[in-house]
């Protein structure tokens, strides 16, 4: 995919991948894939995101056709994935006058995977929820996104041309040039939905009570086609998906395992624990196990929950010896950072 123009101010300089079989090693995507990036040009011309490792050339001669000699001022990073993240180091010593813009997270990801180093803390811009950034005649509002579908992911409003710069938000799979840009939209990004953000419903719900306060006319995603037109089909969709309920309510439902309410019969309301004696979830995700009941003795160190957040797996211990006295989660269930998940007295 070569340089394409969403308007007479903003690039797309994405990369279309079609020799990958598996997206994350799991996902099988036969047409491949899109790792998008934006250009904003303007008085402080920005680049909107990077792209995998696997695309890092094709990318950067994009990103020099749409600049055209000029330096970017920032680079604004909503997601440190590394198939949108890979190439903010490198990006930052290409143009060592370019500030980085990001959340507080951002940057402590960046440092994780790139070395405290790599960007300089006089060249970061550390933004807040609600936050805006002027360009020049278009201005940037930043929208908080935690754990659609990581917990540092932000999305980006411009308000003068209305785009919605949606992250992950609004994928799909599939390399943009091999289809029909408008084609069967919806059978590829409910299968990227389902596998890379699906278990975060609540949270999707949570970004879509934001973006409806915001009159939005394109929505600019990080992978698949820009989205244009009729935008309340795709967000009616992104409200039944997040909401767990069927697209076709009158064809049968399927069980598969155990409700989520049958999970734990000790759960309790979280307003109803003690949060003083409460193991608090470190970070956003979805409680998958309980290892403890109420009543059980446990020790300091001793696993309560496992916790999993970004593909992995978390064990939450207790940090004192002592009785468990109530369980304020149940399997399945979403929990953001610092919410109460079982109380050791």
């Amino acid at each position: 995919m070569s340089m394409k123009k969403i308007s007479e101010a903003i690039l797309g300089v994405g990369v279309d991948d079609t020799t990958i079989d598996l997206f994350e090693s799991q996902y099988p995507v036969p047409t491949g894939v899109s790792y998008n990036s934006y250009v904003i040009l303007d008085e402080k011309t920005t680049i909107l995101d990077t792209v995998d490792a696997r695309a890092t050339e094709p990318w950067l001669e994009n990103l020099a056709e749409a600049l055209g000699g000029c330096k970017p001022a920032y680079l604004v990073v909503s997601h440190m994935e590394p198939d949108h993240g890979a190439n903010v180091a490198k990006l930052a010593a290409l143009y060592p006058e370019m500030q980085v813009v990001g959340n507080a997270k951002t940057f402590q990801y960046m440092e994780q995977f790139f070395g405290a180093d790599a960007i300089a803390p006089e060249r970061r811009v550390v933004v807040k929820d609600g936050e805006s950034l002027s360009l020049g005649t278009h201005t940037l509002t930043f929208v908080f996104a935690p754990m659609v579908h990581w917990p540092e992911v932000m999305v980006s409003y411009e308000s003068s041309e209305k785009v919605l710069f949606s992250a992950d938000g609004f994928g799909r799979f599939g390399a943009v040039a091999k289809f029909d840009e408008n084609a069967d939209w919806a059978s590829e990004a409910r299968r990227y939905y389902l596998n890379i953000v699906g278990k975060y419903g609540p949270q999707v719900q949570a970004l879509l009570k934001k973006a409806a306060a915001l009159d939005i006319a394109t929505i600019c995603p990080l992978h698949g086609p820009v989205l244009t037109g009729d935008l309340g089909k795709y967000l009616a969709y992104y409200d039944t998906w997040s909401s767990y309920k069927p697209e076709e309510p009158e064809k049968k439902k399927v069980e598969l395992g155990k409700p989520v309410e049958e999970a734990s019969d000790d759960a309790a309301p979280a307003a109803q624990v003690n949060a003083a004696n409460a193991v608090k979830a470190p970070l956003p995700g979805t409680i998958t196990s309980i290892e403890v009941a109420v009543g059980q003795e446990v020790k300091a160190g001793d696993t309560v929950v496992v916790l999993e957040a970004m593909k992995m797996q978390n064990s939450i211990e207790a940090e004192k010896d002592g009785k468990v006295t109530a369980i304020a989660v149940k399997v399945g269930q979403a929990v953001l950072e610092d919410d109460p998940l079982v109380v050791v007295e």
